[in-house]
């Protein structure tokens, strides 16, 4: 029960930290980039905790229908840009993480 608890608590807490930083287009692609490095950094946990932290709070804090939703409302250039960068600042992120 605690568990279930403090996932609602962390899922809570990320998504009102995604309402309040991800206000445009790159400020979602710093956001959903700095989730991947905290994923890759919660990789080697396990047990509640890595449910309570990594989808929980990481899983609220980043946002794969609104980085859709605004690379297919913008330019088509600064779209694709953004795709780009949002894709590989993700996995890059995700990679330097998990070297560590």
């Amino acid at each position: 029960m605690i568990t279930a608890v403090l996932f609602v608590v962390a899922a809570g807490a990320g998504a009102i930290a995604r309402s309040v930083l991800a206000t445009s287009m790159w400020r979602t692609a710093a956001v959903n980039i700095a989730g991947s490095f905290g994923l890759g950094l919660l990789s080697t946990w396990t047990g509640p905790e890595a449910t309570i932290v990594g989808v929980g709070a990481i899983g609220s804090l980043t946002t794969f229908s609104t980085f859709a939703a605004q690379a297919v409302d913008s330019e088509r250039l600064q779209g694709a840009v953004y795709l780009v960068v949002s894709l590989v600042g993700g996995i890059a992120a995700a990679a330097l993480a998990l070297s560590l």
